[in-house]
């Protein structure tokens, strides 16, 4: 899976993870990379974020922006 992902925010996570459900119905565990933490203050149930989905781990993705 390569690019990015529009989604929703369903629930937050122990250890800054969060799950997301995708615009095409795929559910991801996603994380905020280290870069982002300080941009993005804090993410809620019902944000939409960019998500970019790994290519080793088809359930697992990089949130890439709040919007």
């Amino acid at each position: 899976m390569s690019g990015s992902v529009e989604g929703v925010v369903e629930a937050e996570l122990p250890r800054g993870l969060y799950t997301v459900r995708a615009d095409d119905g795929r559910r991801f565990t996603a994380s905020l990379p280290v870069e982002r933490r300080h941009g993005i203050v804090k993410l809620i149930r019902g944000d939409r974020v960019r998500i970019e989905p790994s290519t080793s781990d088809a359930q697992r993705a990089r949130i890439a922006a709040k919007l």
